[in-house]
């Protein structure tokens, strides 16, 4: 809710109620790597855990509505933009596709929401996505390798990779952009989630 609000542009009337608004994005990869830990450490316990079958719920789950989500944005875009943001509609397009709007939005012009041009790009909001997707690649298999070989040492590991992912968002504080889009700078949420799930697994 507070993620549409925010796309709404209800930030206009009240700063302080803006901030509170884009707050919903930090909030859902905390949850995210809540979740999807509980999820992975489940199945890695009853030894049943699934590459693929984990890979496939993630696809069912994202893609259809991605894709309606591409398809209507495009069409609309046809008619609303002038050729020059229909090309960049048109990459941005392939990006989200390939999970990597998020660089793309980065590379190629430092926009944040708080631009202006944020208003002639319908899939900005897409950079989300590109970094929840990168987690969902990347973290079963660092996640499945930690629980094999040093599975005592889990939840001090993954203190450590999101310690060094929050003090690199203030080491790069002159960047927004960089430390706005690119999944590093955003493992510290989605660590946090993760951190919550195994504290209360490991608690007594």
């Amino acid at each position: 809710i507070l993620i549409i609000l925010y796309n709404l542009n209800f930030h206009q009337h009240s700063e302080s109620i803006y901030q509170g608004f884009f707050l919903g994005v930090d909030v859902f990869f905390v949850i995210s790597g809540y979740l999807i830990t509980n999820i992975l450490i489940d199945q890695l316990n009853k030894k049943n855990f699934s590459f693929s079958e984990f890979y496939k719920r993630r696809i069912r789950r994202m893609l259809p509505s991605l894709f309606v989500v591409l398809i209507i944005s495009t069409f609309i875009s046809y008619f609303l933009l002038v050729p020059i943001d229909i090309v960049d509609h048109a990459k941005s397009v392939i990006a989200s596709i390939f999970f990597s709007s998020n660089f793309y939005f980065h590379i190629t012009g430092d926009q944040l929401y708080q631009s202006e041009a944020a208003h002639l790009k319908p899939l900005l909001h897409t950079w989300s996505l590109s970094i929840e997707e990168q987690f969902y690649l990347l973290y079963p298999a660092i996640l499945f390798l930690i629980f094999k070989f040093f599975k005592k040492k889990m939840f001090e590991i993954i203190v450590f990779f999101t310690f060094v992912s929050l003090i690199a968002n203030y080491y790069f504080i002159n960047s927004p952009s960089l430390t706005f889009y690119l999944s590093p700078f955003r493992a510290w949420e989605i660590g946090s989630g993760c951190i919550v799930a195994l504290y209360n697994r490991n608690r007594k």
